[in-house]
């Protein structure tokens, strides 16, 4: 049996040739334009979900932001600008808007332990640290994280828009310092490091926001 090359023809010119080529021995495959259309689409849908359906494995499931007894920042924002050493100043920019808090998690260098939960890294006597800090009206937020001894330290920034304690990718925003991409995966622990000591310059953090199948920050222009 014969193969037709012609695989997609028009369906109404199906109807006339089928009977000549069942005559002729042929197999004739239709493409319907408006049903491979649709086809395409429901693939694209389904490829979307697949996406989202490896997200919670990646970011969804940090558990430092998981919700908890936060521990407030006693001073207002801009009352913490004066940062002594070992301590380091955070500038936090890219905001969407100036919703909910932020909050500031800073954990030591190992990859076992950053991004761990709160719990589990305080029961195991191991660094960590959790500043809360309300997002003033105008103006680059900062805050200063006093830490104890100088060194090399990971961190992550959240801006939690509905201050619910918790990460919400799909509406929050987060970063890390040296601002790596991010796309659809968490940073390393060695992309989120920074030193901490004599010499030391501001941290600035960009945050990221979901935006299609990935995070990132949004247009410069569109900063709060």
């Amino acid at each position: 049996m014969r193969m037709n090359r012609n695989y997609c023809t028009p369906h109404k010119m199906f109807h006339r040739r089928e009977a000549h080529h069942a005559r002729e021995g042929y197999v004739v495959l239709t493409c319907n334009p408006k049903v491979t259309m649709s086809a395409v689409q429901n693939v694209a849908r389904y490829l979307a979900l697949f996406c989202l359906a490896l997200l919670p494995a990646q970011l969804c499931c940090w558990e430092a932001f998981a919700k908890d007894e936060p521990q407030q920042s006693t001073d207002p924002v801009e009352f913490q600008v004066d940062c002594r050493e070992p301590g380091v100043l955070v500038r936090v920019l890219g905001l969407m808007d100036r919703t909910g808090r932020l909050r500031a998690e800073v954990f030591s260098d190992r990859q076992e332990e950053f991004l761990a939960s709160r719990k589990l890294l305080e029961s195991s006597g191991r660094f960590f640290m959790r500043i809360d800090f309300d997002i003033p009206k105008s103006g680059v937020p900062q805050v200063c994280v006093q830490l104890s001894d100088p060194g090399r330290y990971s961190m992550a920034v959240l801006h939690d828009r509905n201050a619910d304690g918790k990460l919400n990718v799909f509406s929050d925003g987060f970063g890390f310092p040296n601002n790596p991409k991010l796309g659809m995966d968490k940073p390393s622990v060695n992309q989120a490091i920074f030193v901490s000591g004599p010499g030391h310059a501001p941290i600035e953090i960009v945050l990221n926001y979901w935006n299609g199948l990935g995070a990132s920050p949004i247009k410069k222009k569109k900063w709060k």
